[in-house]
């Protein structure tokens, strides 16, 4: 037995599924038009793309899963109200010689983490000041909403566009860059620019510093859809647990606008990109985070070796820079 199908032989095992199954819904994709069904080869990039997403989802669905059995353990029997601290390990901030669609959602965590920092402070200086009675001179209120906004806005925001694109039946990051290049309110905007230096990128200038972001992949990254076909095996496993874990899962079958109900095809539920989710997520937390009493801990990284009694100067410089100190 090759070594490829001993692994697509071991995967099947696991998942509770056949590997012809496997084979069939990574390398090729049922079409429908009216009553007639089509069996259309995939190329070798979608299929690699179709894998990578079942590995993600999975993931994803695990980690989600073992997180609720936590919480659901350590969740207290009685109607006691008790005080509760939770520790949050925020994003570091990441600016890399390529970045992409990843750098981008973190960066925006960042960003808004950075506006609460930067409010919440304010309104401890603006206090002590008042008790002191000294001139508080507000314009030195360093405000990063504005690079929220260009990421964010619900009409024209980066976000707001790559979901726009995504849902056009022929969507791509080429028209993804145009559109923000055309859109007056991004490409007007104090903290948006074009690179100079390489095309398919576009600049975000953050609190931290500019990025340049590479356009390549952040539709397909957005989208994360896994095939009908993928989900339907998934939902015949005879495993209980697999089959339960993706009873709900949306497909890649002609997603409508983000949050609406996509086309017809079995399995197929309301879709949320990947950014949007995103934003969801995140600002449930800044809605648990308002509504706590906070304290912060800024942390400096020594090295990038890992080791003890080293520390690179130039590293530690650009990380206080990144922090805004």
């Amino acid at each position: 037995m090759t070594t490829g199908r001993a692994r697509e032989q071991a995967v099947a095992g696991l998942l509770k599924v056949e590997a012809e199954d496997i084979r069939q819904a990574m390398c090729n994709r049922l079409i429908t038009a009216g009553t007639d069904v089509m069996v259309k080869p995939e190329t070798q990039e979608k299929a690699n793309q179709a894998r990578d997403a079942l590995g993600k989802v999975l993931y994803s669905k695990l980690f989600d899963y073992i997180v609720t059995c936590v919480n659901t353990a350590l969740r207290l029997k009685s109607d006691t109200v008790t005080m509760q601290v939770s520790v949050l390990d925020i994003f570091g901030f990441e600016v890399f010689q390529v970045n992409h669609f990843e750098q981008f959602c973190i960066n925006y965590a960042n960003e808004k983490l950075q506006l609460h920092f930067n409010h919440f402070n304010f309104m401890l200086e603006r206090a002590l000041y008042a008790r002191e009675g000294i001139e508080l001179v507000e314009s030195d209120f360093v405000d990063n909403s504005a690079c929220v906004e260009l990421i964010e806005n619900k009409g024209w925001g980066i976000q707001a566009i790559l979901d726009d694109v995504c849902i056009m039946p022929k969507g791509d990051d080429k028209q993804f860059l145009e559109r923000l290049m055309q859109t007056q309110q991004v490409k007007s905007h104090g903290h948006f620019g074009a690179s100079k230096q390489r095309f398919e990128t576009f600049v975000v200038n953050h609190y931290a510093g500019s990025v340049a972001y590479t356009t390549n992949d952040f539709c397909e990254k957005n989208k994360d859809l896994l095939a009908v076909d993928l989900v339907q095996m998934m939902q015949k496993s005879k495993s209980k647990f697999f089959a339960q874990l993706f009873e709900n899962q949306a497909t890649d079958v002609a997603p409508a606008r983000p949050g609406r109900k996509g086309g017809g095809g079995g399995g197929s539920v309301a879709y949320k990109s990947v950014s949007a989710t995103f934003k969801t997520d995140l600002a449930s937390l800044m809605d648990a985070i308002n509504k706590a009493d906070p304290h912060f801990v800024r942390c400096v990284n020594p090295n990038s070796q890992k080791k003890a009694q080293l520390f690179e100067n130039q590293k530690a410089v650009e990380q206080l820079r990144s922090l805004a100190v």
